[in-house]
């Protein structure tokens, strides 16, 4: 239990170092990016995943330089575009309490504990220090690294694995 605490810790002290990077040159999130958090922005402030309202008054603004074109078209006069309910639900409480950095907190949060679990699976297979060591190397990777704060199902994924 300690070592997966502290693996835990050293984890989101490293993703924490990666909160607030830019997406690109000139923009804070990816377009994708932008769609999720305004769908999350969406449920969070109207409890609602019509995203017409938001278009209108472009509340992407807040993610994005460039305007933000919707994903899918119209359905009896409702915009619901197709990033799914399930990862929308996962960070609107997020979305509500800090905003995106908070999002990607949750995010970093959820990828540390994936290799949290990760190890102690593996000391079913091989005894620590192997097992904690693999996942802290795992977890401290190019990849892991650049994938914690995005705001994308990814690391929620992997912690459900």
């Amino acid at each position: 239990m300690r070592r997966g605490v502290l693996l835990w810790l050293v984890l989101i002290a490293a993703y924490a170092t990666t909160l607030g990077v830019d997406a690109g040159p000139q923009e804070r999130y990816s377009v994708a990016e932008a769609h999720r958090l305004l769908t999350a922005a969406s449920l969070a402030e109207d409890s609602s995943l019509e995203l017409s309202d938001e278009y209108a008054a472009r509340d992407w603004a807040r993610f994005s330089d460039r305007p933000l074109i919707p994903t899918a078209p119209r359905v009896d006069g409702r915009l619901v575009e197709p990033q799914g309910l399930g990862f929308a639900l996962l960070i609107a409480p997020a979305y509500a309490l800090g905003g995106p950095l908070a999002v990607e907190a949750l995010g970093a949060a959820l990828l540390a504990l994936a290799f949290v679990l990760a190890a102690a699976l593996a000391r079913r297979l091989v005894p620590d220090p192997w097992a904690t060591r693999a996942a802290l190397v795992g977890g401290l990777s190019p990849p892991a690294l650049a994938g914690a704060t995005t705001i994308a199902p990814a690391p929620a994924a992997a912690a459900l694995l």
